[in-house]
């Protein structure tokens, strides 16, 4: 994204519903790497007990 000045911000977390396995947790992490890549998105994912927390940026389209 070329353009700082439509540069947005999201925080959020969320907790899983069932377990998830290593193995399907890669392929979500994968997944989210090559749309991110894609639509120029930044950011950190964590994950932690059963917890999903993510910061993101980019445009606000695209975060929403």
């Amino acid at each position: 994204m070329a353009d700082t000045d439509n540069l947005h911000a999201l925080i959020y977390r969320s907790q899983e519903t069932a377990p998830i396995s290593p193995g399907n947790l890669q392929i979500l992490l994968d997944n989210s790497r090559r749309k991110n890549e894609r639509l120029s998105i930044t950011g950190i994912l964590i994950y932690g007990g059963g917890v999903f927390a993510q910061y993101l940026e980019g445009s606000k389209s695209d975060i929403d």
